[in-house]
């Protein structure tokens, strides 16, 4: 994230800094010399942050914060206790990043195991039913999986 800021920022400070001096020795109104370079920084200090979303990196999210989505795909790294998620949230995929807890695993299991026979597997959180709200306990469920039979039914 650090490098981002500084491979796609420096560049747009740097330019903001120049545009400042152009305007300092124009001849334009007083308002508009201050106000052009500032709506450049800003826009240099937004950009790292949009383009990671525009790029389709994973944003970073606990798992208590995950949204309920159909679970597409998941990479699990278990060197850094991580894993991405692909998840459908209606009509768009995104992907989040979030700790690799037991449960998660556990579930991650369940999932591959269906996916893997053609069903449909939907993340859903239990945080909104009340359950561990403050996120102290460790060893509750904050989410469920609702897998749904991608076969058509016997006739």
């Amino acid at each position: 994230m650090i490098a981002a800021l500084v491979s796609i920022g420096a560049p747009a400070a740097f330019a903001t800094v120049v545009s400042g001096w152009l305007f300092r020795t124009s001849a334009a109104p007083l308002w508009l010399k201050i106000a052009a370079p500032a709506v450049a920084v800003a826009a240099a200090c937004y950009a790292p942050v949009a383009v990671n979303g525009l790029l389709g990196y994973p944003a970073a999210v606990a798992e208590r914060n995950l949204p309920d989505g159909e679970l597409l795909a998941f990479v699990p790294h278990d060197g850094t206790r991580s894993v991405d998620l692909w998840l459908r949230i209606g009509d768009e995929p995104r992907a989040f990043e979030t700790t690799l807890s037991p449960q998660m695993k556990k579930a991650l299991r369940e999932a591959l195991a269906a996916m893997q026979r053609g069903d449909r597997v939907t993340l859903h959180s239990k945080s909104s039913g009340g359950g561990d709200a403050l996120g102290i306990g460790d060893d509750q469920d904050l989410y469920t999986l609702k897998i749904e039979s991608g076969l058509p039914a016997k006739e």
